[in-house]
């Protein structure tokens, strides 16, 4: 079909073992959790400019997504002016036991926060594709 790409298939990227052991040990199970100290990483999602804040939420029921089991979803903050920007990333595992993350997904109306605009946490996830994936 003219004109028509076909979608990317996502890239996954391992957790260094200390922010793996620092995101699990952040988790409680059914909540919206905001794992702290938030420090820049060498590479992936938090070595973007700006970063203000990371948080995270478990999915009720892991789902196994292009390879990899997902259990949580990771949205990291950033500042760009005066807005507000949250990137969503999947996060999950694979066979050889690793943590990965898969993103960032910004589709959301929750994307762009205006200056005064009011926005509930929560609003930044279930906006994946992973999220969208039934299990049987």
């Amino acid at each position: 079909m003219a004109g028509m790409t076909k979608p990317k298939s996502p890239k996954f990227v391992e957790f260094d073992q200390e922010r793996a052991a620092a995101f699990l040990a952040a988790q409680r199970p059914g909540a919206v959790y905001f794992p702290s100290p938030c420090y820049p990483a060498p590479s992936g999602p938090l070595s973007m400019r700006g970063v203000v804040a990371w948080m995270g939420s478990n999915v009720s029921v892991p789902i196994v997504w292009n390879g990899m089991t997902v259990g949580s979803e990771m949205v990291v903050v950033r500042t760009d002016g005066t807005l507000t920007k949250p990137y969503a990333y999947v996060v999950g595992t694979s066979s050889d036991g690793g943590l990965y993350s898969a993103g960032p997904f910004k589709h959301f109306p929750a994307h762009h926060v205006h200056p005064g605009q009011q926005v509930a946490p929560e609003d930044f996830f279930g906006h994946t594709p992973a999220s969208k994936t039934k299990t049987p």
